[in-house]
């Protein structure tokens, strides 16, 4: 489970910042170029990890405590790695889209807690699972439902973007005859050109 939220908030923070990388990338109407501005990485400690988790999603803190008290050390640190990783592209599209990000952490939410109720349910000898069933069902019909919401957010994102690049393009079509103009001149000068007419 935690594997996979990691995926879906990369996927996820791809999608909803797509307008932001075109617009820091994509040429202007009349040639010219943006570039991305790298921002220094930062790290997430334990502490931070934990104090997260705990708020937000209890049911992974369990899981955590369940792998280190059974001396699973290698896939112990190997979650910790892939919840950072995940915490990391959480906040970067909150930033970006926060009901999208709080969505997917919903999502995580429901799935650790399924993961902890069927876990400790085996532990117990004792356990009903008829009882238990509609439980469980219950709580994979919420996850259900809110995949299928940050889908459609994710998809509202790609026609959003798809509506700018067709923007980009019929701007650019315009500008032809500028854009060819200006890099010929540069080209016949001996000047630094980009071979792309400045398309990326």
């Amino acid at each position: 489970m935690y594997k996979k939220f990691a995926i879906w908030m990369m996927f996820a923070v791809m999608i909803a910042m797509a307008p932001t990388i075109i617009a820091e990338g994509k040429p202007c109407a009349d040639g010219c170029e943006h570039h991305e501005h790298d921002e220094e990485d930062r790290e997430i400690t334990d502490a931070e990890l934990m104090k997260f988790l705990k708020k937000n999603v209890p049911g992974q803190v369990k899981i955590l405590e369940h792998l280190k008290k059974e001396g699973e050390t290698e896939e112990h640190e190997e979650m910790l790695v892939w919840l950072k990783e995940a915490l990391m592209q959480y906040y970067e599209l909150k930033e970006d889209n926060p009901e999208m990000a709080d969505t997917y952490l919903a999502i995580e939410k429901l799935g650790a807690d399924v993961e902890v109720m069927v876990w400790e349910a085996h532990k117990n000898e004792d356990t009903d699972f008829d009882k238990l069933k509609p439980k469980v069902r219950a709580q994979l019909e919420k996850i259900f439902d809110l995949q299928v919401k940050a889908r459609k957010m994710e998809v509202k994102v790609l026609e959003e973007e798809i509506k700018e690049i067709e923007t980009m393009l019929e701007k650019r079509v315009k500008n032809k005859t500028k854009i060819i103009d200006r890099h010929l001149k540069e080209i016949l000068d001996d000047r630094d050109h980009d071979d792309d007419l400045g398309w990326w």
